[in-house]
């Protein structure tokens, strides 16, 4: 083989390596744009079911203080969602409890609330997000 034609091999065969190396990087640079895309749209999920839930203990607290007999046990559709109100815990004015849930796409939300007292001020001693009631 002559320099000119071990030139022109070497010259094609760098070029062969850089376009492996782009295509490796451009391949991996997809799959990760692909798996952040499916990221967000689980967070955002998990963002709509915490609302939900959120909005469905405020329902809940808003009952109880209209009624001390507010049972709860109830559905409430929150924009395109859906959240649920679980039987509300005690009697009367003193150490009631709360739950509410709510899932979207498989992302779920849960919130148990402890209120001290409902009257004449409602006061919310403990507002957690629990993994299971």
């Amino acid at each position: 083989m002559t320099i000119t034609k071990a030139k022109g091999f070497i010259a094609l065969v760098s070029v062969a390596v850089l376009m492996a190396v782009g295509l490796t990087i451009t391949t991996g640079l997809l799959i990760r744009a692909a798996g952040e895309s499916r990221l967000a749209v689980n967070d955002d999920y998990q963002i709509r079911s915490q609302a939900a839930t959120t909005a469905c203990a405020e329902w809940a607290l808003m009952s109880l203080k209209s009624s001390l007999t507010y049972a709860g046990n109830e559905t409430l559709k929150v924009g395109d969602d859906m959240c649920s109100i679980l039987a509300v815990g005690g009697v009367g004015n003193l150490n009631r409890t709360l739950d509410a849930t709510s899932t979207v796409s498989g992302a779920h939300s849960r919130l148990r609330l402890e209120i001290y007292s409902v009257n004449p001020y409602l006061t919310v001693s403990s507002w957690k997000d629990v993994v299971s009631f």
